[in-house]
């Protein structure tokens, strides 16, 4: 009899497949990359993102998102502009947000998101793109 498993596991498994094909790619980008599931969990970050949060990949890739982008508890609008891509698969480019870092201060970012799908076309996380605005202000 085959095994049955839940969907929050098959869609974990989508992921990981999915972060075994990106992660070399990602993490290699100068631009500020990570990925997060649906429940906000970060499962990948690559220096750049690290650099910019203030934060060595391994912690931030044991936190979730709020606890990245929004430490003093305050309205997170990084996870607040993920939240379309992870609840209604939207794609999203050129938005501005900031957020607090661990010894940088406030830093605005343009971010851009892409919904992470299965071969089934659901989503299971999603990728957030992040350039440091702080040079444009």
């Amino acid at each position: 009899m085959a095994e049955q498993r839940s969907p929050a596991v098959r869609s974990e498994d989508a992921l990981e497949a999915t972060l075994v094909a990106l992660r070399p790619i990602l993490s290699e980008s100068a631009v500020a990359c990570f990925v997060v599931t649906l429940r906000r969990d970060v499962v990948f970050c690559n220096d750049a993102c690290a650099e910019l949060v203030g934060l060595p990949r391994s912690v931030i890739e044991n936190m979730q998102g709020p606890e990245v982008f929004s430490p003093a508890g305050e309205v997170c609008e990084i996870c607040a502009l993920m939240r379309p891509t992870l609840d209604e698969g939207k794609s999203s480019s050129g938005k501005a947000a900031r957020f607090e870092t661990r010894g940088h201060g406030w830093v605005a970012v343009t971010l851009d998101t892409v919904p992470l799908r299965d071969p089934a076309g659901s989503v299971v996380g999603g990728l957030g793109l992040m350039q440091d605005r702080r040079s444009a202000q």
